[in-house]
């Protein structure tokens, strides 16, 4: 099991082993079987892009 340290708000790129925090924290559920097909499956652009989605979710859920 990897262990990141950085607070993921600050995260520019996207994170492996942050990505489940980051989704739970977004969303306020663990990402689903299909996220995760999606994710495992995916090209480090598309992780960048699905990173940086997630990012603006919670940044916008903070901000109000």
């Amino acid at each position: 099991v990897q262990t990141c340290a950085l607070p993921i708000c600050s995260m520019q790129e996207y994170s492996d082993c942050n990505v489940r925090a980051l989704f739970k924290e977004t969303r306020g559920v663990e990402p689903s079987e299909y996220f995760w097909e999606e994710w495992n499956q995916a090209p480090d652009a598309v992780k960048q892009e699905i990173w940086r989605n997630l990012v603006s979710e919670r940044n916008a859920q903070y901000a109000h």
